[in-house]
């Protein structure tokens, strides 16, 4: 029975083979013509050059000594158009200078001729494999840069530390038009992140800022990044998750812009915690913040003072010069107020004509010298329409156990003892 050799399919591969000898020529076209699915074939360096660039080929086979440019010359054009094409040099020479000039120019291979007819299947075979992997992973990044650039967030690849690409979003909000441009001025992304504590930072308890993110995706977290563009701060949301792409160490992150959602959320928190008429902060923030001062002090064993003051026979002034006068009352009082007070006392209006300080790291005397201070200032102002108005003060320092209510009952007691004692003077608890 004649034994019938298996047909090998063809490699799925576009090849330029260049060579001068038309006896050789023909003898490989042959060859060639049944391992590969598209071959082109040039006579001379020359027309080898002008054919890579017209049909972009996955692999050159050459000659080397060819007339008008020859193999060698012909390859280091190409190397300079494709760095990473496959180039094959077929020699019957084996003089060093050759295989030096190769070697310099990033030949992948040589076939000595004769070219035996296993040689070269087994070159194909090889470099077939490689460039299939290739493609598969460029078609994988193309799908990926595509979905990418669908999206309206910024979008970057990287592997915490380096960027290794992004969608057209990202180039746009930076003002660069590739990522090698971004790439010369800054490494990481997280150099454009804006110093700001409410938001992620570079580094957060030892770890850069993507080992966080991801650890920890459960959580919101969130970043502000300066818009050269608009000139401002924009915030983002961060999400990260992992390349799809098999053994991949790089991650897909996402920023999803939220400037003008934080911003509403801010003006509202602002409007629930301040006071309409005076601006400054009403009983609600008063009682959160100094739930938040009793902790801190008791924590760091600190002094905590308050000041409580109402403006004395405020009705009166409502009565003779009418509600719109006495608001200008209160509007001006708290600007003389908040000029003259610490930077990181807290400022409240309590209720109606009454008002709150808090005093972190104060004692009791230093709270009564400075409720003096406003006391007297008040006294001495001249307020629009009403000329003096005056003010009843009461001091009361935090003793460390007492409750929230305790504390503002004694501060009460204070100022009603102020009342008493006839008005317009300081009372300490």
């Amino acid at each position: 029975m004649e034994n019938i050799k298996p047909k090998r399919d063809k490699f799925n591969l576009k090849l330029l083979y260049v060579e001068d000898e038309e006896t050789i020529r023909e003898q490989l076209v042959f060859l060639l013509q049944r391992r590969v699915s598209d071959l082109v074939v040039a006579t001379n360096g020359k027309e080898g050059l002008d054919k890579f660039k017209d049909y972009r080929p996955d692999i050159v086979v050459t000659d080397i000594r060819m007339p008008f440019m020859d193999g060698l010359e012909m390859s280091k054009n190409i190397r300079e158009i494709d760095k990473d094409v496959v180039i094959i040099i077929t020699t019957a020479h084996s003089e060093t200078e050759y295989f030096l000039n190769a070697i310099d120019i990033g030949v992948d291979k040589f076939l000595i001729k004769p070219i035996r007819k296993q040689n070269l299947d087994e070159s194909l075979a090889k470099f077939a494999k490689d460039i299939e992997i290739k493609k598969e992973f460029q078609s994988q990044q193309l799908k990926i840069q595509t979905l990418l650039n669908f999206i309206d967030d910024i979008i970057i690849v990287t592997d915490g530390k380096t960027i290794t690409d992004s969608n057209y979003k990202f180039l746009n909000f930076f003002g660069y038009n590739t990522l090698s441009e971004f790439l010369k001025d800054y490494s990481c992304i997280c150099d454009r992140f804006v110093e700001d504590s409410e938001y992620l930072q570079k580094d957060i308890n030892g770890k850069n800022w993507l080992e966080f993110v991801v650890e920890n995706q459960s959580q919101t977290h969130k970043v502000k990044l300066y818009d050269n563009g608009n000139q401002q701060d924009k915030i983002f949301i961060i999400k990260a998750v992992k390349l799809p792409i098999e053994n991949s160490k790089e991650y897909i992150v996402s920023f999803i812009d939220i400037t003008n959602i934080e911003l509403e959320s801010k003006n509202y928190q602002a409007m629930a915690s301040t006071d309409h008429l005076t601006k400054i902060y009403n009983r609600y923030k008063f009682n959160k913040a100094l739930n938040v001062e009793i902790e801190r002090a008791k924590e760091l064993e600190q002094d905590l003072c308050l000041i409580i003051f109402d403006i004395d026979y405020f009705k009166k002034i409502n009565d003779t010069y009418g509600h719109q006068i006495g608001d200008k009352v209160l509007v001006s009082l708290t600007e003389l107020v908040s000029k003259n007070i610490r930077q990181n006392d807290l400022f409240a209006r309590w209720g109606g004509e009454e008002f709150m300080l808090i005093m972190p790291s104060c004692d009791e005397e230093h709270a009564k010298i400075l409720a003096e201070k406003l006391r007297k200032l008040i006294e001495t102002n001249d307020f629009e329409k009403v000329g003096q108005v005056t003010c009843s003060f009461g001091v009361i320092l935090y003793n460390g156990k007492e409750s929230i209510d305790d504390l503002i009952k004694k501060a009460d007691i204070a100022l009603y003892k102020a009342k008493q004692n006839g008005r317009n003077r300081v009372e300490v608890f």
